[in-house]
């Protein structure tokens, strides 16, 4: 098919072509169809073609980096991948370059007008793999409407920018790009691959910014986030720049018996290295606040600010009138002849479904005409014997239905037609289903458990989440008590204030700092002790958590130039260029040696280079020291701590750029050629 197709296709380009041979765009399209029937030596050559005759065109640049890329020319990818980003400098270009071992400082930056600068590389990343929004991404998706919405005056103190995928500075995303992208998940009918375009779009003319000192920066979204950089901390730090969190919970450290092993030591981790950073905190709840404080406390961590902005009541601020009379179509036309009851999340163990599931068995052991039982949400981890217990009981009789990747309209039908709701979580950071529960005057019987409490107030009728027989007495009544439940919804009708989210970002911007509190020259890089080792591997998703890395967040040290930590390896070297700072509890410049411990990947054939302490350069004498592929080695590097007691040490790799081998995974397409597994220092007594 693909031969059918593109071999007619070259055989009309080499015609106009030898009739037109100035045509840039023919030599682009020839390019393109030589590519897609496998020629890639003949699409370079007509790509090239291309560019000597427009040596403007970007798209053609770029077409030609990423095939020499997947080439394995690295060397002519870099090339143009530089050529392109400088004629329009979009963060895929400069991505691009950057992977294959460019510097980012050859770039211009913008310097931001915004005082407050907002990272939303969470919901991004989020977004490019599910087109319905959760929980964290929900409350982002508010915040940031509310804040495009703002008069001008006030919007323009803001931006939202992404870190960068593997740290490669910061980026400006236009406020229009991501109004687009909100607009389009809102929509009946969200392609995935529709919304990735959008994301890519958006991200591909986002502007490269310096940031200042003075500005403020917020991650909006899960700090923990696998794609984020720990470097992006101290660069903002040493720009004086105030850095801030929300943190929707601590659920992985006050209950990790409902999260996974690897989640909890990440979560545990990034919490640590972020507390070394944040200057203040937001919270979605008062419960949340009390639980971060009391972290603090128990760890002896520096005070900082930390206050609840609470959450609003439902995502969108408006209801849909027509919805109320309409009928459910397609999948759901089932339930326009039935009674149900609503459930609005994610399906794993923290959210007590199965509470339910016994309260609907034994009700209808005990004779009660039960309405069907809606959970919406999609399946999460460690549900494997509930889905079995679903299905080996024909989800009890065909009364209990899960339903997954609904939409905000087809989300509000379910409110409007529901009986009432129910939500027996054992622990939350807020409850957003009981807050719209009550926006959609549903009655609602939910767990007394966390923070629910604090969205509900009295409108809520609660239930001990670990007490089965309370929860089949109220429920029971819920459903038998029409008149009950008719007053229920009175009282909410008549009392209840549902908290949008312009009132949500109102307080937030309120409680924002009205400038950077922190002073460029006050950063100071974690403490490593004298003769304890830093080994990266100990670090990881992998790893049980260590209480003592609280108090000594030692993944930091990776100042610029890493990628994420892993186990049983340490820490790749990001390209050919890295460095590493700590503290010492030595007097200052203090004569040090520091020991490391690297290893070569298995095509590395090159000189390293290391250098340390107050200076930092390298010696045009040091010609480096060879590696040999996949083998370890060990160096000492001496020099002087600075006046503060930091020590820095910079590694440079020189030889040829490799970016393909057979010992090289297919899909592995980061750039490194030395990994750091173990560094420990002691004093030169020389």
């Amino acid at each position: 098919m693909k031969e059918k197709k593109w071999e007619p296709a070259v055989v009309n380009y080499k015609k106009h072509l030898e009739l037109h041979p100035s045509d840039s765009a023919i030599w682009v399209q020839y390019a393109h169809a030589q590519k897609e029937l496998g020629r890639s030596e003949l699409a370079i050559a007509a790509y090239e073609k291309a560019v000597s005759l427009d040596n403007r065109d970007h798209e053609t640049f770029s077409h030609l980096a990423h095939l020499e890329y997947r080439l394995g020319k690295q060397e002519e990818a870099r090339s143009h991948a530089f050529e392109a980003a400088k004629i329009k400098p979009f963060k895929n270009y400069v991505d691009l370059f950057v992977r294959l071992g460019g510097d980012i400082r050859f770039f211009e930056t913008k310097e931001s007008k915004a005082k407050y600068l907002i990272e939303i590389d969470d919901i991004l990343i989020f977004l490019k793999n599910y087109k319905t929004l959760s929980g964290i991404q929900r409350v982002q998706a508010g915040i940031m409407q509310s804040i495009i919405s703002l008069p001008k005056a006030k919007s323009k103190n803001f931006a939202f920018v992404r870190a960068g995928e593997s740290g490669f500075g910061f980026w400006q995303i236009s406020f229009e790009k991501i109004l687009r992208i909100l607009e389009y998940i809102r929509s009946d009918d969200v392609e995935q691959k529709k919304l990735v375009r959008l994301i890519e779009d958006a991200e591909r003319e986002a502007s490269l910014i310096s940031v200042v000192k003075g500005q403020v920066y917020l991650i909006l979204g899960a700090f923990w986030a696998a794609q984020t950089s720990t470097a992006r901390y101290s660069l903002l730090k040493k720009s004086g720049v105030s850095i801030g969190a929300y943190i929707y919970d601590i659920i992985p450290i006050s209950y990790p018996e409902y999260c996974h092993v690897n989640l909890v030591a990440e979560f545990s981790y990034a919490l640590s290295d972020g507390f070394f950073n944040f200057d203040f905190v937001f919270t979605i709840s008062q419960y949340v606040a009390d639980e971060v404080k009391g972290f603090m406390r128990e760890h002896n961590l520096k005070e900082i600010p930390v206050i609840p902005v609470t959450l609003a009541h439902r995502m969108n601020g408006e209801t849909n009138p027509t919805l109320r009379s309409k009928e459910f179509e397609g999948d759901l036309s089932f339930l326009n002849e039935r009674e149900f009851v609503l459930m609005v999340s994610t399906i794993e163990p923290r959210k007590n479904h199965i509470y339910l599931y016994w309260v609907w068995k034994e009700l209808v052991k005990q004779g009660v005409s039960v309405p069907d039982l809606v959970f919406v949400g999609r399946f999460g981890w460690r549900v494997n014997d509930f889905k079995s217990m679903l299905e080996d009981t024909d989800f009890l009789g065909d009364r209990i239905h899960v339903l997954h990747d609904i939409g905000d309209v087809e989300l509000e039908m379910l409110y409007n037609k529901c009986q009432f709701t129910v939500f027996p979580s054992f622990a939350e950071g807020w409850g957003l289903p009981v807050g719209e529960s009550l926006f959609f005057g549903k009655p609602c019987v939910a767990s007394s458990s966390s923070s629910i409490p604090e969205v509900g107030g009295d409108l809520v009728d609660y239930v001990d989440p670990l007490n089965l027989h309370e929860g089949i007495e109220v429920i029971r009544k819920m459903i038998e008590d029409a008149q009950y439940r008719a007053r229920r919804s009175k009282l909410i009708a008549t009392t209840f204030t549902p908290r949008s989210w312009d009132d949500v970002t109102n307080d937030l911007i309120s409680a924002l700092p009205k400038k950077s509190i922190v002073n460029d020259v006050d950063y100071l890089p974690p403490l490593l002790k004298m003769g304890k080792k830093f080994e990266p591997a100990r670090y990881t998703h992998a790893q049980r958590f260590c209480q003592d890395y609280v108090n000594q967040p030692l993944r930091l040290l990776l100042a610029d130039g890493w990628y994420s930590c892993e186990p049983n390896l340490g820490a790749w070297m990001k390209g050919k260029e890295g460095t590493i700072e700590f503290r010492t509890n030595l007097p200052p410049r203090t004569k040090i040696t520091a020991y490391l411990d690297l290893i070569a990947a298995p095509w590395t054939k090159h000189k390293v280079r290391v250098s340390a302490g107050l200076a930092s350069k390298f010696s045009t004498k040091d010609k480096g020291i060879d590696l040999v592929a996949g083998e370890r080695i060990s160096l000492p590097v001496t020099g002087y701590s600075d006046k503060k007691g930091v020590f820095s040490i910079c590694i440079e790799i020189s030889g040829e750029d490799i970016i393909s081998h057979p010992s090289k995974n297919a899909q592995e397409n980061r750039i490194f050629y030395l990994g750091l597994q173990c560094l420990i220092y002691v004093p030169n007594l020389d």
